[in-house]
């Protein structure tokens, strides 16, 4: 059941040579934010999937302030997402790149980062958010893949959500 509802969005990277793909794409992204969603009880995976759909929206709607369905695929936020424990305790590992020189600067990168606490927290208020600044892009991509060779593992990008007008 879930590698059915994964099919709608990721792509799955069950093999080291995948991994090993995903982890230098990642990296070559430059993804300047270490995020963790977790939702802190049990929950279908479709439904973890429809609130994180949600608040990757309104994260990105604050920061673009518009819908970001308006915005062309080069001004999305980029986000590598990664389901982890999807029958026990699921929750989302993501690697994102915020900094764009424009909206986001390194000066106001931590002002965001608590507008995505706080949305988390009114989307899912018995969850955590953690966010924090990537100092090695290609250990927290290795950390998020650690599950790799776990039939259902799968790597979602955001723009699988909410794909540009």
């Amino acid at each position: 059941m879930a590698n059915q509802i994964l099919d709608d969005y990721g792509m799955d990277f069950n093999t080291p040579v995948m991994r090993t793909a995903v982890i230098e794409w990642i990296e070559g992204e430059r993804c300047d934010v270490a995020i963790t969603l977790a939702f802190n009880k049990s929950m279908h995976l479709d439904i973890a999937l429809k609130r994180l759909s949600q608040w990757l929206y309104q994260f990105e709607h604050e920061i673009r302030r518009c819908r970001p369905s308006r915005l062309p695929k080069d001004k999305r936020l980029l986000a590598f997402v990664v389901p982890e424990h999807q029958a026990s305790n699921i929750h989302f590992h993501l690697a994102i790149r915020l900094i764009d020189g424009e909206d986001v600067t390194p000066a106001n990168l931590d002002h965001f980062l608590e507008v995505g606490k706080r949305l988390w927290r009114q989307l899912q208020p018995t969850g955590t958010c953690d966010l924090k600044r990537i100092y090695d892009g290609r250990g927290w991509a290795r950390y998020i893949t650690k599950d790799h060779y776990k039939c259902g593992t799968e790597l979602i990008l955001s723009h699988d959500f909410h794909p540009a007008g």
